[in-house]
């Protein structure tokens, strides 16, 4: 969806200029802190999820704050772990279902604790390299 597809959808403006970068990461005007829509080429490609937005979570309840267990006992067998060059863990769901072909939702752990999540399309929904700081 385009950014003024989302904006109609959300009941929001979504404010800011697009700069030169493939992608610019945007708050939503009135929405909560920390929740940040990921646009690349006017598309929506990801939504994520930082401090302080610790009462937003996924569909099936992981959030900020949520344990490493709780996110493997929440996508059993779906969940793969990585660590980043930048350090930490970061577990990554990828479900099988086959309408979600091509999205993940990678969250970034700090002392076996979310520290933050990101949900879209694989190659967008990623922590580093990031769009850099919101616009």
């Amino acid at each position: 969806m385009s950014r003024n597809e989302a904006a109609a959808a959300i009941g929001a403006p979504i404010p800011g200029k697009v700069g030169k970068r493939v992608c610019t990461d945007f708050s939503v005007e009135g929405g909560p802190e920390g929740l940040l829509l990921r646009f690349a080429s006017d598309r929506l490609v990801a939504i994520y999820v930082i401090r302080p937005a610790t009462k937003i979570s996924t569909l099936s309840g992981i959030h900020i704050g949520s344990t490493r267990q709780d996110v493997i006992d929440t996508y059993p067998g779906e969940v793969s772990s990585t660590t980043p060059d930048y350090g930490g863990e970061e577990l990554t769901f990828t479900p099988e279902a086959p309408e979600f072909a091509g999205k993940v939702i990678r969250f970034g752990m700090r002392e076996g604790i979310v520290e933050t999540f990101i949900a879209g399309e694989r190659d967008w929904a990623t922590f580093a390299p990031s769009c850099e700081a919101p616009e």
